[in-house]
């Protein structure tokens, strides 16, 4: 049992049910009695939802996640961010359909290869394997100020994933249940990242995760581990179910990875022992990696203890009492090509706030709520 968390945020959203009301005696569940909604098995007329769609007393449907509940109908839902249901970009918004750039790596500044503004039509960045020059990774192989890696920062003792032998894509597990609780939104996340460490072969990424407010409006952002740094990769939620190419995904105060009901990878992680620092984690560190899995079999959600009724992530960096506080955990994380990345949350609030709610337990306004900082480096 975690520590409990009693911070309000957005990112979980419970399934809302409403019976219809009755006076007197309890009435069949038809079309006179329940005008504007649908029937449950039980005979319970129930509001119109994704999970009950229906109206006129008619048996109630549930809806797939890439589909929303109008007019007692289940539609596909429309996609604002770019790309088609199944992870790829359109000509005007998203990535390509494995998620960013050409062929070889060149990516726009939202993270795809769109004509609009993606890599040039042999394959995307720069002679030294950046985006162009208003996207992607600079003309020395960082990444720009939205997303690639920083010029500072070293790419570390790893070799690119190009050609490297991925795990296959699977089906999501509990993909619609986990569309409800995690409130996933098919508008893709403006939130900026940033590169902003200094030290040889470590990085330091700032990643903008307020996605809208304690009430999301957007997706979470999607990233990608690079030896020139944290990449975003540019599709919503519902995308996120299909695609195979995002390692890591932050909104508010979640952080999921690419497996079980988050994705289609197979992408794991394991927590430290306590006290270990970060220096001490190497590639000889060992223990037990576990892909991403917060539903059992049945898809009922596997609670985090918190009291939130939130879901048990893989990583889960934070304890709450008056404020949010870092755990300092390092985590080691394993991609899709069995490469290894180390990595420990720094903040979540802005980094003097951070300290203040670390050593006093109280939070200075303005906090800078959901502005994660995270240090990582390939082992």
């Amino acid at each position: 049992m975690r520590v409990a968390k009693q911070l309000a945020v957005g990112f979980f959203v419970g399934l809302l049910v409403s019976v219809a009301p009755s006076c007197g005696a309890p009435k069949a569940c038809d079309g006179s009695s329940c005008p504007t909604g649908c029937c449950d098995a039980s005979g319970t007329c129930q509001t119109p939802s994704t999970n009950a769609c229906g109206n006129f007393g008619g048996t109630c449907a549930t809806c797939s996640f890439t589909q929303t509940c109008e007019l007692g109908s289940c539609v596909e839902r429309s996609n604002p961010g770019g790309g088609t249901a199944t992870g790829g970009g359109s000509a005007t918004g998203g990535g390509s359909a494995t998620g960013g750039g050409s062929a070889t790596g060149g990516g726009s500044a939202t993270g795809g290869g769109s004509a609009t503004g993606g890599g040039s039509a042999t394959g995307g960045g720069s002679a030294t394997g950046g985006g162009s020059a208003t996207g992607g990774g600079s003309a020395t192989g960082g990444g720009s100020a939205t997303g690639g890696g920083s010029a500072t920062g070293g790419g570390g003792p790893v070799t690119p994933d190009a050609g490297t032998p991925r795990c296959t894509a699977a089906p999501v597990e509990c993909g619609d249940q986990a569309a409800v609780d995690l409130n996933y939104i098919a508008t893709t996340s403006t939130g900026q990242v940033l590169e902003q460490g200094t030290t040889s072969g470590e990085f330091t990424t700032y990643v903008d995760a307020r996605a809208g407010g304690t009430t999301p409006t957007q997706a979470y952002t999607y990233l990608r581990f690079t030896p020139t740094g944290l990449v975003v990769v540019a599709i919503d939620d519902f995308q996120a179910q299909t695609n195979d190419t995002w390692d890591i995904a932050m909104r508010r105060l979640a952080i999921r990875i690419n497996s079980g009901p988050s994705g289609p990878s197979c992408v794991s992680a394991m927590k430290t022992t306590g006290g270990t620092t970060f220096e001490q984690v190497t590639s000889a560190t060992t223990g037990t990696l576990a892909r991403e899995q917060y539903y059992t079999p049945q898809c009922t959600m596997i609670d985090d203890g918190s009291g939130l009724g939130g879901p048990d992530f893989a990583i889960d960096y934070w304890t709450y009492s008056s404020c949010v506080k870092m755990t300092n955990t390092v985590y080691v994380v394993q991609l899709a090509d069995s490469r290894r990345v180390k990595l420990q949350v720094l903040s979540y609030y802005d980094l003097a706030v951070q300290t203040t709610c670390d050593t006093t337990g109280t939070v200075p306004q303005p906090s800078g709520a959901g502005q994660l900082r995270v240090r990582w480096a390939f082992l």
